[in-house]
């Protein structure tokens, strides 16, 4: 009986005759597998997640150096119109 709940509540299948020690030796090398791929899947989330902040962070250095340069442009214009309105006066 003890057997056939442990079966169960592992999910493993458990023959007549075989031992608790087998089963929880099973057990323990799937529960190892089952962390094992668990931290894989962990550590790629955190890969994903840091290549989207690099990628944010790349973005917005990318669009400050733009308003940087409209803001450089737009000044030279607004000296430009400046020195004619003086010459047109």
């Amino acid at each position: 009986m003890a057997h056939s709940l442990r079966s169960k509540y592992l999910g493993l299948k458990f023959e007549y005759g075989g031992s608790v020690e087998m089963l929880f030796a099973e057990y323990g090398r799937a529960w190892g597998e089952a962390c094992a791929k668990m931290k894989q899947e962990e550590i790629g989330r955190e890969k994903s997640r840091r290549a989207l902040i690099e990628r944010g962070r790349d973005e917005g250095r990318a669009e400050r150096e733009q308003l940087r340069t409209d803001r450089e442009q737009l000044q030279a214009e607004r000296a430009q119109l400046k020195a004619r309105l003086r010459t047109a006066l």
